[in-house]
């Protein structure tokens, strides 16, 4: 029993100091490795016994060159061995004596029985961390003090009776439990708890209403305990279930009161309520109430979450409804108006199976090539939200998984060939239980290579190199290369490079490009057929002379050291572009040219020799100069008679313009044609014209004519 337990408890605890610590001590000695040396202890005051409440105090003096920083005391019980839990302050509130520690032992209740307490070690600690432990049974027995405790009781309280009203209640009647309890002491704690719980939405533990009531009664205590009930409540047996008895004094009791509370009504039978159907995802669950007869109404209602909400005697499981149990609360009432409530719970809802159908490895399967897990996203059938569905895939090599490969899509490489690989694909989605499926492996082949025609391209002529366009293989491939003469392998051209020998004149020349990479079949290109060895002519660059201005004349010269019996073409060109027509030895530059890059360029063709092009040095071509002679003035000097301007000679193409002068410099306004009638102004006057000449690419040159006084 809780009780005699309590009785052979005993609680001593003694604690160190509760003020604060000691004061600062000296600068510690480097050389101080012992702990503190103890003084004196003993008890402070004369007391060594104790009653309830009560404290009994020691005083410990001790001395370190470091200083105490604690001092602490343990006591034997037959409990076990206890530390002191109360902390330790120094004695005196004036700090008179700092080196007394006071250990004070902490309170103990009433249900200690009288003992004696013994002080099993003192451990004191100096500044640095150094300790001593007392264990001298010489100074620690005195220390023993007693616990008397005369108000001790090891009684416990006893249950006289337990009464319970009505015997059979109806839903909604109040049912009353008494309690009679004998107890000595001044105070009582009692509790218990219905062994099946009332579903009333209250609490079923209870506590006494008179809660360590005073004993007016000769030693007993009533309690009485109101439970109700309701529509909720289920036909039923409930028993009170273990009763807990305490007094202040620390003595308990638990027992078995053998008292039910029974819920009953006959008259309005109510039988077993329960949720049928499919507790799946997209299945239906069932309201099962075989009670409800005919005349009774029934309103039958759902729970969502934490609440009900009315519907029919079935219910659609949703997506949102997985991993949760489904309420059903059903509301009947007799033809008389009694109404009786009863709820039920459904499994919890199962994830639907969620179909991905067949899997299968889509794409050729060979290294270097993609390949696709194809696979129906979700079957609309089973899941008709398929846009929330996602899926994983882990790919297999000959059924070992492949790492850091987890997408749909997979590139064969070098390590797959010869192998068969595999994809599974894991379908999730929400309300849905997870589907998995796996293809059938497929064995991987080797890769074709990209391996594009080489080419290759040098100037003609033994000693010429000759480099080798191999175009874009598939990455990663290794090349090798062989220049072939005539079909046959020239020893030792096995670069990418060649330089053509005389053994090459007028032959025909091939590079063959082979291309390996693992996991690849090998691949060899050969390039078209040439004979790039052919004979070179004598070719230096034109020479250009002549006037080298706009409307002059520039003629090319080929030195003598072209070869002889070259057929010879044209082209003069301008900043590197052909002029249309100007294809011959000489050229009259244009407006255009000025200030242009002029060039001729020479090709020369002669059978059996390689085609050779040469440019001339580039000229600039200047203003042209524009040839011309003095104008001059005819007609009668008379105002009011008509002077004709005679412009004189100009280079063809050049447009001349008119300015009549008054005094061989005064412009006449408005006289700009070619004839001028004199006016009265110019009376006693000369006047004459002049005339200013303009072509593109060309200087502009102004004339004066002769002048004629005006009568």
């Amino acid at each position: 029993m809780l009780g005699n337990a309590l009785k052979t408890a005993v609680i001593s605890a003694l604690a160190a100091l509760c003020l604060g610590l000691a004061p600062a001590a000296q600068a510690a000695d480097a050389t101080d490795t012992e702990g503190p040396r103890l003084i004196s202890v003993g008890h402070t005051g004369a007391t060594t016994s104790a009653q309830f409440g009560d404290n009994v105090h020691l005083a410990v003096r001790a001395e370190d060159p470091s200083g105490i920083a604690s001092v602490r005391g343990y006591s034997e019980t037959p409990g076990g061995w206890h530390r002191m839990t109360c902390e330790p302050e120094l004695h005196g509130s004036n700090w008179e004596d700092p080196d007394v520690w006071v250990l004070r032992g902490c309170g103990w209740g009433t249900d200690v029985p009288p003992s004696t307490v013994s002080i099993a070690r003192l451990v004191l600690m100096d500044g640095i961390g150094n300790t001593t432990e007392v264990t001298d049974r010489a100074i620690l027995d005195p220390l023993s003090y007693n616990i008397e405790n005369a108000d001790f009781d090891g009684e416990a309280p006893v249950l006289e009776s337990v009464t319970v009203e009505p015997r059979v209640a109806v839903p909604g009647q109040d049912v009353k439990v008494t309690l009679r309890i004998r107890e000595s002491s001044a105070r009582l704690s009692a509790g218990y708890a219905l062994e099946d719980h009332l579903p009333t939405g209250q609490t079923t533990y209870v506590r006494p209403e008179r809660y360590g009531v005073p004993d007016n009664e000769g030693g007993v205590f009533t309690i009485v305990d109101t439970f109700r009930t309701d529509a909720h409540t289920p036909y039923g047996h409930y028993r009170l279930g273990t009763l807990y008895l305490w007094d202040y004094r620390g003595n308990a009791a638990e027992l078995d009161t053998g008292a039910a509370i029974q819920v009953d009504d006959p008259a309005h039978p109510v039988g077993t309520t329960s949720v049928g159907g499919t507790a799946v995802v997209n299945g239906t669950l069932t309201a099962q109430a075989p009670w409800i007869t005919t005349g009774m109404k029934a309103v039958y209602s759902w729970r969502t979450g934490w609440d009900f909400a009315p519907g029919g005697t079935t219910r659609p499981v949703k997506t949102e409804d997985a991993g949760e149990a489904i309420g059903l609360q059903i509301t009947a009432t007799w033809p008389d108006g009694t109404v009786r409530i009863r709820t039920a719970e459904s499994a919890p809802i199962a994830l639907a199976p969620l179909g991905i159908g067949p899997v299968a490895v889509k794409g050729t399967p060979a290294v270097g090539r993609t390949l696709n897990a194809s696979h129906q996203m979700i079957d609309p059938a089973q899941h008709p939200a398929t846009t929330l569905a996602f899926h994983t895939y882990t790919w297999f090599r000959d059924g070992i998984q492949i790492p850091n490969h987890s997408r749909q899509d997979y590139t064969a490489t070098a390590a797959d060939m010869g192998h068969k690989l595999s994809v599974q694909v894991r379908s999730n989605a929400p309300g849905h239980t997870p589907a998995v499926a796996t293809s059938p492996a497929v064995a991987i082949a080797p890769g074709t290579l990209k391996a594009p025609t080489p080419t290759y391209s040098g100037e003609a002529g033994i000693g010429y190199l000759q480099d080798a366009s191999v175009g874009a293989w598939t990455s990663g491939t290794t090349l090798r290369y062989q220049w072939l003469r005539n079909g046959k392998a020239i020893t030792g051209a096995t670069a990418k490079t060649y330089r053509s020998t005389t053994a090459d004149k007028n032959q025909v020349l091939q590079i063959r490009v082979t291309g390996t990479k693992a996991g690849y079949t090998t691949a060899a290109r050969t390039s078209g057929a040439k004979r790039p060895v052919t004979g070179l002519l004598g070719a230096n660059a034109p020479r250009v002379e002549g006037t080298n201005r706009v409307g002059g004349k520039l003629t090319g010269y080929l030195p003598a050291t072209w070869t002889s019996g070259t057929a010879m073409k044209y082209q003069w060109q301008r900043n590197g572009r052909n002029i249309t027509g100007a294809t011959r030895t000489s050229y009259v530059p244009v407006a255009a040219d000025r200030g242009q890059q002029i060039r001729l360029r020479a090709t020369g063709t002669k059978a059996g020799y390689t085609p050779a092009v040469r440019y001339s040095a580039v000229k600039r071509p200047g203003y042209g100069v524009l040839a011309n002679t003095p104008p001059r003035i005819t007609g009668t000097a008379l105002v009011g008679r008509k002077m004709t301007a005679d412009p004189g000679n100009w280079t063809p193409g050049t447009t001349v313009r008119y300015q009549w002068l008054r005094e061989d410099s005064i412009r006449i306004t408005g006289a700009t044609s070619r004839t001028y009638v004199l006016r009265p102004a110019d009376r006693r006057k000369i006047v004459s014209v002049r005339v200013t000449g303009s072509k593109p690419g060309y200087r502009s040159v102004v004339n004066y004519s002769n002048v004629r006084p005006v009568k």
